[in-house]
């Protein structure tokens, strides 16, 4: 039995098993909607994905989403964890 990561009123809500999944082969797709699944506004996640920050060697989320190493998509997901649980924001 998977473990819900969101509420119910999420039009989407991941398990931990497809979160396990998404770090284990991640790929830009489910990358970006992890992306909008954690800031809940769309607005939000696309000014999220476009700024630079020093966490990621100076460069944009979207950068490196967009350039589909998996090993960075990893660090992204990692983030968007701490993210959502608000350790950073």
């Amino acid at each position: 039995m998977s473990t819900d990561t969101r509420t119910a009123n999420d039009s989407h809500v991941s398990t931990i098993d497809e979160l396990k999944a998404q770090f284990d082969n991640p790929v830009p797709e489910s990358v970006l909607a992890r992306v909008f699944e954690v800031f809940g506004d769309q607005r939000k996640a696309e000014s999220w994905l476009k700024r630079r920050r020093p966490i990621l060697g100076g460069m944009s989320p979207g950068q490196l989403i967009e350039a589909g190493d998996p090993d960075q998509m990893r660090h992204i997901l990692t983030i968007l964890g701490r993210i959502e649980g608000g350790a950073i924001s």
